[in-house]
């Protein structure tokens, strides 16, 4: 307000972007935002409305620029006084003034955590640093929020561009007093009462109005005319007085030059932020390019918005910011038109025809394939909508539902509809489109099984809701109804031979129910916890254990024999009497209650048996290459994956002379015959000239063409309980091969998931030293898989899943350093004895993990 009505004399400075007035002391008063004129309590560093910082001011503080309120902390963090010197310490208003600038408690508990490790610990230099930025926690809690890194720096890690770093040994006392501080802040912040908000409307005084007037009209003659026609253009009518002539430059006000940089403070479509440093001459092409390399947002998917209220920012391409109403410090609001198109579309309040006229101009004219008019189309006209209905999921819903009564035709155009959808949507979390999946599966008038009545449906919802991927939300849903879960007993020397024989038993009604895992030999209850053991363990166990049917590949994935080694086996049936496509097929369905059932299962499929279930085959010899060179051992590259093969003469490889011939023979098996690629083909030599069809060949027989009988016996698996016909199954339709690669998974725990993992804990008082060795346990002393087998051993479950662990607990158990540790899968309980040093508890845990795989009565 002191700033729009005082006049700027040439003799006088100009006032700070944001100036707090003396006189505004008491409750209805505040600072007012240069932005959008609201009046915000002095209590607050950000305006509540449009966003606006007075961290980002450059300047602050109370009148006389002494203090006063927190701007004073601010103008002196900003100008780099507040410093640990070689001689002395740092003031206590000055320290007491930037750690008020923080007012998020994760930051202050953060802050007192990393600080309380330095007091505690002043000679373990790991505590020193570096912290790196790229940590998702630090990040969030530091980086990102305003003052947090100056307190950081206040306590004598120094900042770089990657890292927070102490180079020296760290003073206590001082950290000491910091420490004190930050709890006084966490809690003014806690039972903080902020003064009620008022709108003030700004106020001009004439000649203030007529310089803000004038330089607006400069501002667009430069823009139509260019900076050198400008100046000799503009109008003497227009020109201000000569006590506020403007500069010469255009953005005087504005706060910066054409030759300066531009800090813009962007707010990203779903809802995060980050911070961009631009030349005042940067184009609008340039932008939306630096946009695009920093979100990922495509130009032509970008709408951007300025100013206050938000405008939309339309300028040719060559256009300069600094010409186009960009600020020093303007808050630029980035929405991505893809997005909003595809909200309108799931809204369900638009009929076709309307979300037709909807389509972003920029997509409308695009005749890319990957276009959003283009996809929108083809779905169209792959469910054969008509332009006036509304609800697009609700059609596509019953199209899927009388997927099975579909002619071969009609299958496959809606095949080639829920392909468009899965382009459509890639972007979005792939969970809605298994959502889809799910809402899409057969109900008792599709099954005709009589013993699934209303009741069994109501259980079949209560079942999706409790798994981890929800099919609706239904809260007063039991997932128990009348007839109870399925069980199922499971014999650990022979999982899949005792497995399968249940499983293909089931009808489709029964598939849709809950399972009851019981184990043959023990005698724990099955509460959940055990049905998750059930699936980790079970894709680990069929190639561990099953050699005629699943063999490892170079990185450890999972992959089904060749036909002919399957054909091999003696009257071609399984151990436990089925036939090889049954047990094929037994394992499709096994994966499919896996994701009904929101579990991950102990090993990863390969990748190109995925794409072959989802029809995706591998056609040319870069691709088959790819995947190749995707599935081999570390460090034992496979020579037919090598670009060199191709490009250099056989001769030089050492593989000429007819050392190579059109005939393949399965690895690890010579008892068995050689599988011709071409008729005759164990006589046909490869030379220069045909080794590249020889490669596309040899690569096809053995990653697409030996898999798939059984990759059509596991799909017919899936089909059992995600319905569909043929080779048209709704999961296998809307979700890609990476996607169904994440969906199945493997067990282990990354490092960066400890932190979730121990976010969510809820730890005994008792054992609060043994928990925190647990958590430097987990996060420095073991692997992915190490970490993956503790919480199996502790939930039932070796990967964190999609939405991550929801709770955990750790209480105390009897004993000391001679017992293991327990646990209660049906609670996420880990129970720890005291034990007396952190080496005795990793030992402990370790062989609790990787030795204790059975389940008893507590």
């Amino acid at each position: 307000r002191d700033r729009l009505k005082q006049r700027r004399e040439p003799s006088q400075p100009a006032l700070p972007r944001c100036h707090i007035s003396p006189m505004d002391t008491g409750p209805d008063f505040g600072w007012d935002c240069p932005t959008c004129t609201l009046i915000n309590p002095l209590g607050c560093s950000a305006c509540s409305v449009c966003g606006f910082c007075l961290d980002d001011t450059g300047g602050g503080g109370g009148a006389g620029g002494g203090g006063g309120g927190f701007d004073g902390a601010g103008a002196a963090a900003a100008a780099g006084t507040l410093r640990l010197g070689a001689a002395g310490g740092i003031a206590e208003n000055q320290l007491r003034a930037a750690v008020q600038q923080v007012w998020s408690r994760p930051s202050i508990e953060v802050l007192l955590k990393l600080i309380g490790n330095v007091v505690d610990h002043p000679e373990e230099p790991k505590f020193r640093g570096p912290l790196k930025k790229s940590n998702g926690q630090l990040r969030t809690a530091i980086v990102e929020i305003a003052g947090a890194s100056e307190v950081l720096r206040l306590a004598g890690f120094a900042e770089s561009s990657e890292a927070f770093a102490m180079a020296g040994p760290p003073d206590v006392g001082h950290l000491g007093r910091l420490q004190g501080l930050l709890r006084e802040q966490d809690r003014a912040v806690a039972t903080r009462s902020l003064p009620r908000v008022k709108r003030r409307l700004p106020q001009f005084d004439e000649d203030l109005l007529r310089e803000i007037q004038a330089q607006a009209k400069y501002n667009e003659e430069m823009r139509g005319t260019g900076a050198s026609q400008a100046s000799t253009a503009a109008p003497s009518s227009a020109a201000p007085s000569p006590e506020l002539a403007p500069a010469p430059q255009p953005m005087d006000i504005c706060g910066g030059g054409p030759s300066g940089t531009l800090r813009l403070r962007l707010r990203l479509p779903l809802g995060g932020r980050m911070e961009l440093e631009v030349d005042a001459g940067t184009s609008a092409a340039e932008l939306r390019t630096l946009l695009h390399e920093r979100t990922g947002v495509p130009p032509r998917q970008q709408r951007v918005r300025i100013g206050y209220p938000p405008r939309i920012f339309e300028a040719t391409a060559d256009e300069v910011l600094s010409f186009c109403g960009f600020h020093d410090g303007e808050v630029v609001y980035l929405e991505n038109t893809r997005d909003l198109f595809l909200g309108n579309l799931e809204s369900g309040h638009y009929t076709m025809a309307e979300l037709l006229d909807k389509l972003p101009a920029e997509e409308e004219a695009s005749s890319d394939s990957d276009s959003v008019g283009v996809l929108f189309r083809q779905a169209l006209q792959a469910f054969s909508m008509d332009p006036e209905e509304r609800g697009f999921w609700e059609v596509v819903r019953v199209r899927l539902r009388l997927l099975p009564q579909c002619s071969p035709a009609e299958r496959g155009q809606i095949r080639s509809g829920l392909r468009v959808l899965q382009t459509l949507f890639d972007s979005h979390d792939p969970r809605e489109r298994l959502a889809l999946a799910l809402d899409c599966l057969p109900s008792s008038a599709d099954t005709g099984n009589a013993d699934m009545d209303d009741d069994d449906e109501d259980e079949a919802g209560g079942f999706f809701g409790s798994g981890l991927f929800r099919r609706r939300p239904r809260p007063s849903a039991r997932r128990v109804r009348q007839g109870g879960p399925v069980e199922l007993e499971v014999d650990r020397s022979c999982i899949l031979g005792s497995v399968a024989p249940q499983v293909l038993s089931m009808s489709r009604a029964q598939l849709l129910r809950p399972v009851r895992v019981s184990y043959t030999g023990e005698r724990g209850q099955d509460a959940g916890g055990l049905t998750r053991d059930f699936f980790s363990s079970f894709a680990t166990a069929i190639g561990d254990c099953e050699p005629l049917l699943w063999e490892p590949t170079g990185r450890g994935s999972l992959q089904p024999v060749p036909a002919s080694v399957a054909a091999a086996a003696p009257r071609g049936r399984h151990p436990c009497g089925l036939k090889m496509p049954d047990m094929y097929r037994a394992c499709g369905r096994v994966f499919g209650l896996a994701v009904l059932h929101g579990c991950k299962l102990g090993r990863r499929l390969s990748r190109p048996f995925v794409r072959l279930l989802i029809g995706d085959e591998l056609e040319d010899v870069e691709s088959l290459q790819n995947e190749l060179r995707h599935e081999a051992a570390e460090g034992a590259p496979d020579f037919r994956a090598s670009p060199e093969l191709l490009r250099r003469p056989l001769e030089e490889l050492g593989l000429g002379g007819g050392a190579l011939s059109f005939a393949w023979q399965v690895r690890g098996r010579p008892e068995l015959p050689e599988v011709p690629l071409l008729e005759g083909g164990s006589r046909i030599p490869v030379n220069d000239e045909n080794k590249a069809a020889w490669l596309r060949l040899l690569l096809r027989q053995e990653l697409v063409e030996a898999a798939r009988p059984a990759a059509e016996a596991f799909r017919a698996g899936l089909i059992d309980v995600f319905g569909g016909s043929g080779d048209t199954c709704p999961l296998l339709c809307l979700l890609g091969a990476d996607d169904l690669l994440e969906l199945w998974g493997k067990g282990g725990v990354c490092r960066q998931d400890v932190a979730r993992w121990r976010a969510v804990a809820r730890v005994s008082r008792v054992v609060e030293r043994q928990a925190e060795w647990l958590w430097q346990v987990l996060e420095e002393d073991y692997n992915d898989e190490l970490r993956g087998k503790v919480l199996q051993f502790s939930t039932g479950s070796s990967s964190m899943g999609r939405e991550g662990l929801q709770a955990f607990v750790v209480e105390p158990a009897d004993g000391s350093d001679e017992r293991l540790p327990t646990a209660m899968t049906c609670g996420n309980m880990l129970q720890l004895p005291r034990y007396s040093c952190r080496a005795v508890l990793s030992e402990r845990l370790r062989q609790a993990a990787e030795d204790c795989c059975s389940f008893q009565m507590a």
